[in-house]
């Protein structure tokens, strides 16, 4: 709701207090004077100017127990709920109830100015006036003698208009025309004055004076004229009728051409006129621009003014009232050459503007020169002018979240919170009213925003917003625990769970341990929890360490029965002060060689052989692959148990190729966001011969597939500059667009309400837009907001609000894989000099390897945690490379297939991958993920 006053001749409430015009205390006290009452109980509050600067614009002065005469009040404000000022002859508009009234009036004192707007108050701010003037000695003087002055001017009892005689003829209205200041009259380097037009058109050498034919009341008036005789109209019936229209349509054809010629002048000397603006450009640039004129329409003004061939001063400095304004507008046609050169010019003195740190200046040249709107917004928030930046963003742009993060930075909290509200933003709603001290509302928001993350499994993002904005560690825990046993972040989701615990409730924390051992974590799973209990060993006290060692026996020992001694090495960390330990573990190893075990041979599948395989992705828990036969596109679910359901959809596309006799081949297009959470895939189907759209087909929830996957195969390259397109976090299609010219790239999606938003993208150092190079299939999009994706040697990582940071590498890439989660995320991206390791956490988006590999890796690869990667081999089979801190990336394991492998997919679960081989057979193998 935007509160707004509106004029009412017939509201005349009670006045309370007066706003004094002014920026000096001399021009306040002169109108105090006139009061005529003492200043002792007055108190008064400073205005500015408008709400981006400190200088003062006013003075609101409040009356206690006296009141001057009426007629002595310029301005007189009333008051309503003892501290809202308006004017007395105002009415707020809508209507508030009384509630929307306590909610609104937070401050001390506030006041609803027609020109500042809305500002408010704290008690410090609030001025006694009487302690401002200080009285010198009485002075014993006599005034008996003085004059009593002249008399008080009589007060207004009506006012009229007086109708003026408009029978002027018209060689009087022709010597009344004045013209606006010229671009010819400014001063030469010398201070002479010298005419912008060529000598030949003033005789005798005299220059050429303001005049009203050069005006545009010529124009209107010789329109007038034309409308009064019927020039050109039909004959009559006597030749004496016939003779004298004739002669009228004769008259009427000279007129026309009069005029056309006329037009041709003007035109000619707008050109001259433009000439010497160009050259003033040359050696005056600063003078030069407030008389430069808009290269493209913004959409200002209302109607066309009268033609004019000179060019007047305009004020440089950015205007929303000029820029948006209703008046009308003399638009000036220009060539492509001299707009080039305007262009030009008005970019360097944008570029100077700004290294001299004038950003209403620069703002002002791409608003109103360049119709730059988005790049004046940028330059307004350099400066520091929030209120107009986010009116910018908020009205013209379509960008609202900029719009509320500047008002955000501006202090008005209020109208921030408004857009936070609007988009659904309720952790940033929360924080902003706090800073308010409304606590109970902002723990309102603040629990919207906690459902907001659990609908998305953020169970981590939940219990953050619980324990740091609510406060409430209990609440947080038991989201966390929820985390550790649904969410794909369960690692992280126990570490937390365990640094609030062990801060909170240290001496309760080994049973806390025993409860998560035994009742929140399934037998599968008990690696995964040692790992993390170890590794926080050290944090502990003593009765949960005594727990934790004893879960690492019960753990363990089966496991080592059954010939996996890899986890003896784990009794090193639970009993570190036994020397013997490291010497008993090798005699056991040695006592008997166990063969290694790369596949896990009990969980053999394989694929239709008749259907040609192309691509394959996992979500929910579930394997999709895609393929053709015929005219049909085939999708098979499987999960990771070997439960298969095949799916398949007669194409026209295809069949249509058949017809023609053509060789398909598919390429599917998967966008990989490092996670097994979508229920919506997107999922483009390119062939060599175009796309096939089998529209959004649902894969229901029905046994033994736990959830349901929707997968989109709309074709958005068919009517968008697609650049590539992947599922935001709540599985909804983005799409990344570039512009059809300048190759700039932007984000779409969808906002809170249904609307497609599109984002332009800018570089974080420069502040420039993101250009990318055209290419004949999609980008790769990887990850979820933030986004990221490769071209030439760049990988690039785009927020969805258009933030773009951009790290280079030593050569071209051309493969990329991803693991992402909430806390940091992994990637290794493969180059033509080699492979390494990138991560983007609390540290920053920077390459934590240097290069693993010798030459580039085009093959299948898959990060199935934060430091391991499985890579298929040349021949058969596969590497697992392990990240190691200060070493890189390290083969770790060799995974063995009968022939090469088409697809590597991930499981959710580092310790286990499945590999599909070109003959269509799928194991799941063991990474030999070592937990910790």
């Amino acid at each position: 709701m935007v509160l707004q006053l509106q004029y009412d001749a017939q509201t005349l409430h009670n006045t309370g207090a007066a706003f004094l015009r002014g920026n000096t205390p001399e021009e306040w006290f002169r109108e105090m004077n006139e009061w005529e009452i003492p200043l002792k109980g007055l108190s008064g509050f400073l205005l500015p100017e408008h709400k981006n600067t400190e200088e003062a614009g006013g003075l609101l002065v409040i009356f206690n127990n006296q009141l001057p005469s009426p007629e002595k009040i310029r301005h007189p404000y009333t008051v309503i709920n003892g501290n809202f000022f308006i004017p007395v002859n105002a009415q707020i508009t809508p209507a508030i109830s009384p509630g929307e009234m306590k909610d609104l009036l937070i401050w001390h004192r506030q006041i609803l100015h027609p020109a500042i707007g809305f500002v408010g108050f704290e008690t410090r701010d609030e001025i006694r006036l009487s302690v401002l003037v200080s009285t010198d000695k009485q002075l014993t003087r006599s005034w008996n003698h003085a004059h009593p002055g002249m008399p008080p001017t009589a007060r207004l009892t009506n006012i009229g208009i007086t109708q003026v005689d408009t029978t002027a003829s018209i060689s009087d209205l022709l010597g009344s025309g004045e013209a606006p200041k010229p671009l010819y009259e400014l001063p030469e380097e010398d201070g002479t004055i010298s005419s912008g037009l060529p000598p030949e058109e003033y005789p005798e050498g005299r220059t050429q004076e303001p005049s009203f034919f050069r005006g545009g009341l010529l124009f209107k008036i010789l329109a007038g004229l034309l409308s009064l005789f019927p020039f050109g109209r039909g004959t009559g019936s006597s030749n004496r009728s016939s003779g004298s229209r004739t002669g009228a349509g004769a008259g009427g054809a000279d007129v026309q051409k009069g005029l056309e010629k006329m037009m041709q002048d003007i035109q000619a000397k707008r050109d001259r006129e433009l000439e010497r603006l160009l050259k003033l450009f040359e050696t005056n640039p600063q003078e030069a621009l407030k008389y430069a004129i808009p290269l493209q329409d913004n959409a200002s003004g209302r109607g066309a003014a009268p033609p004019s061939d000179r060019l007047s001063a305009n004020n440089t400095n950015f205007n929303l009232g000029g820029l948006f304004s209703n008046r009308a507008v003399d638009g000036w046609q220009t060539s492509w050459d001299q707009s080039e050169q305007l262009r030009k010019k008005y970019r360097e003195q944008a570029e100077k503007a700004i290294q001299e740190g004038d950003f209403r200046q620069a703002a002002y040249i791409y608003a109103h020169l360049l119709n730059d709107l988005w790049q004046a917004a940028k330059l307004l928030e350099r400066g520091k002018f929030f209120h107009e930046a986010a009116i910018l963003y908020q009205g013209h742009l379509n960008q609202p979240l900029e719009a509320a993060r500047c008002y955000e930075q501006g202090g008005l909290l209020l109208e921030a919170i408004k857009i936070y509200k609007a988009q659904k933003k309720f952790e940033k709603t929360g924080d902003l009213l706090m800073q308010l001290s409304r606590r109970d509302s902002a723990l309102e928001y603040y629990q919207l925003a906690v459902q907001a993350s659990l609908n998305i499994s953020d169970y981590l993002g939940a219990a953050r917003i619980l324990q740091e904005k609510v406060a409430d560690t209990t609440a947080a825990s038991d989201v966390l625990l929820k985390g550790w046993q649904h969410d794909s972040s369960a690692k992280n989701c126990l570490v937390k769970y365990l640094e609030i615990n062990n801060l909170l409730d240290k001496a309760g924390l080994a049973t806390k341990i025993a409860g998560i051992y035994t009742e929140k974590t399934p037998q599968e799973r008990h690696n995964q929890l040692l790992s993390i209990l170890l590794d926080f060993r050290e944090h502990m006290d003593e009765p949960a360490r005594n727990m934790t060692t004893q879960i690492t026996y019960e753990v363990i020992s089966p496991q080592i029965e059954h010939g996996d001694t890899s986890k003896l090495n784990l009794l090193k960390r639970v009993l570190p002060d036994d020397k013997q330990i490291p010497q008993d573990i090798d005699r056991y190893n040695n006592r008997q060689k166990y063969p290694e075990v790369n596949v896990k041979t009990d969980q053999g599948f394989r694929l239709r052989d008749d259907i040609e395989w192309y691509g394959a992705t996992a979500s929910m828990q579930q394997l999709i692959f895609v393929g053709i036969l015929s005219t049909r596109v085939f999708v098979l679910r499987m999960t990771l148990q070997g439960h298969q359901k095949y799916y398949s959809w007669e194409s026209q596309h295809l069949a249509e190729q058949i017809r023609l006799k053509r060789e398909v081949t598919l390429d599917p297009y998967f966008p990989i966001t490092g996670n097994m959470r979508h229920r919506q895939l997107t999922m483009f189907l390119k062939t060599n011969w175009g796309v096939i759209d089998i529209g959004a087909p649902e894969l229901p929830l029905i046994p033994p597939f736990q959830s349901n996957i929707r997968l989109d195969t709309t074709d958005y390259s068919a009517t968008e500059q697609l650049v590539g397109v992947t599922n935001d976090l709540d599985s909804q299609p983005v799409l990344f667009i570039a512009d059809k010219q300048t190759r700039e790239l932007h984000v779409q999606d969808d906002n809170m309400e249904g609307e497609r938003v599109l984002t332009k993208c800018f570089n974080e150092k420069t502040n420039l837009p993101v250009i990318l190079p055209l290419k004949a299939m999609p980008y790769q999009i990887y990850g979820n907001d933030p986004f990221y994706l490769h071209y030439s040697e760049y990988v690039l990582r785009v927020e969805s609000l258009g933030g773009t940071a951009i790290l280079k590498m030593d050569a071209e890439i051309d493969n990329m894989t991803i693991f992402q989660h909430s806390l940091n995320t992994t990637i290794v991206v493969s180059t033509k000099k080699g492979c390494l390791f990138l991560r983007e956490d609390s540290q920053g988006f920077r390459k934590i390897t240097e290069n693993f590999t010798t030459g580039s890796h085009m093959l299948p690869w898959q990060l199935v945690s934060e430091n391991l990667l499985v890579m298929a081999s040349a021949g058969s089979g596969a590497q697992v490379y392990e990240f190691i801190p200060g070493k890189g990336g390290q083969v770790v394991r060799e995974i063995k297939t009968a022939s090469p492998v088409s697809f590597i997919l991930p499981t959710g679960n580092a310790g286990t991958v499945v590999l599909v081989d070109d003959r269509g057979r799928i194991t799941v193998a063991e990474t030999g993920h070592r937990p910790g």
